[in-house]
């Protein structure tokens, strides 16, 4: 195992520009666990979800309101080519092409194919908001960078959109990691949060995203991937993220602890960015928080997708 140095020998090291990953998978598939275990990683910088949103004043991992944050009010003063009301995050999460969201993502995924085919100066058709999102991830990386030396920068935002556009735009994105998670545990989850929405219109959404996430990433055929279920992660964590170091071209450290670099630990997410002690625990209460006949049809609505990630028992 490698040894954690403390919080002044990372600020003293200073590397070249930072190698950039992708966390791509749908909400309530483990995404802040494993946003936390990167982000031990001395060399490594993973804010979690990324993107504080514009709708109510979030809490950093910090723990203070994203407002009075050191780090998030730093990063506020990027977004000077934007308006208040053209952003709903504290920052850009793709270009913004037109108003119409739905719209925007077919251009967007258009013109990220192209320039992914044909180089990035086919995003030279996009104009000013193609310059202006590619000027602000510029200046919030090399923030990022100064804010805490790094060798990997994980954008942890979960947007394949966002994926498709900085890939395409030239940064030198290294790899995907694509979080799957067993479709009746994401049931059983996704039930608290989103009670309006069906077990049919939950399992269809589970579906419907981990079959684009692995279409579209397949098309960046330069830029390496690895699936990871989130059951391994809690099952065997600091073997997992041994792993995950050699596809970061990283040496594996002892990563599966608290949070001890106070500079780094900025993060948003939910509320186990807080609460974090270390400890690591597999969530199998859909085995019995679910009826035998949800869990029949989560598989069955998953069709091949879940049997190819392995859920299929």
């Amino acid at each position: 195992m490698g040894v954690i140095p403390a919080e002044s020998s990372v600020e003293r090291v200073r590397h070249a520009e930072p190698t950039i990953y992708f966390v791509l998978c749908p909400s309530y598939h483990g995404a802040t666990l494993l946003s936390l275990l990167l982000n031990n990683h001395s060399k490594v910088l993973c804010l979690g979800d990324t993107n504080p949103t514009r709708s109510f004043d979030q809490i950093c991992s910090c723990g203070a309101k994203v407002s009075a944050c050191e780090f998030w009010t730093s990063v506020r003063g990027l977004t000077g080519p934007y308006s208040g009301d053209d952003l709903p995050n504290l920052l850009p999460r793709y270009p913004y092409l037109s108003r119409s969201k739905a719209l925007n993502h077919g251009l967007n995924t258009a013109l990220s194919l192209s320039a992914n085919a044909f180089g990035a100066s086919a995003w030279r058709v996009a104009g000013k908001p193609a310059r202006n999102f590619r000027g602000t991830y510029a200046g919030f990386l090399g923030l990022c960078q100064s804010w805490v030396a790094h060798r990997a920068f994980v954008d942890g935002e979960k947007s394949l959109v966002k994926f498709m556009a900085v890939a395409s735009m030239g940064f030198p994105v290294n790899g995907v990691i694509h979080l799957t998670r067993d479709p009746r545990g994401f049931l059983h989850s996704a039930r608290k949060y989103l009670p309006d929405w069906s077990t049919e219109e939950l399992v269809s959404a589970w579906a419907v995203q981990h079959g684009r996430i692995r279409r579209l990433i397949g098309k960046f055929d330069r830029v390496p991937s690895m699936t990871l279920r989130y059951e391994d992660l809690a099952e065997r964590p600091q073997v997992v993220m041994a792993n995950i170091s050699g596809f970061m071209g990283l040496a594996p450290e002892e990563v599966v602890r608290a949070p001890t670099v106070a500079r780094k630990h900025h993060l948003i997410g939910n509320n186990m960015l807080r609460a974090f002690d270390g400890t690591v625990r597999t969530d199998n209460t859909w085995q019995t928080g679910l009826s035998v006949q949800d869990q029949e049809f989560a598989l069955r609505g998953t069709g091949h997708l879940a049997g190819l990630f392995g859920y299929d028992a």
